[in-house]
């Protein structure tokens, strides 16, 4: 009886190190709003456009520095004509704007599902 309650304990608690890990490093939007903040210095006058998917997952006010100097929108049903006053663009669709150059790309997790020979767990990434 104790054996299988420790089994149980064991398979709990190795599951719950998974998850966390997968959810500590599945915030794809505060990686890059953290890595521009990095990259681009303070000083400099710049105006981010950070998109729905990009929110969603981890940029939020929380994450914003520079004020004075940066400016940040989340604005959502832009005209693709008024992207063109953001320096800086934060999304999860980056074949959307041709007109800018990537410079870092974060990768997160899609999914997590069991593998078909039932003995190992599948992490799918996505570029972000």
């Amino acid at each position: 009886m104790y054996r299988i309650a420790l089994i149980l304990l064991c398979g709990s608690f190795c599951t719950t190190l998974l998850f966390s890990y997968t959810s500590f490093h599945n915030y794809p939007g505060g990686h890059l709003l953290k890595r521009l903040h990095e990259r681009v210095p303070a000083s400099s006058a710049v105006n981010v456009h950070i998109d729905v998917p990009t929110a969603m997952t981890g940029a939020s006010r929380f994450g914003e520095q520079h004020w004075g100097t940066w400016t940040y929108s989340k604005a959502e049903d832009l005209e693709p004509s008024e992207f063109d006053q953001f320096t800086h663009i934060i999304t999860a669709l980056p074949d959307n704007f041709r007109q800018f150059e990537s410079i870092d790309v974060e990768y997160a997790f899609d999914r997590v599902t069991w593998g078909a020979t039932g003995s190992r767990w599948l992490l799918h990434r996505v570029e972000v």
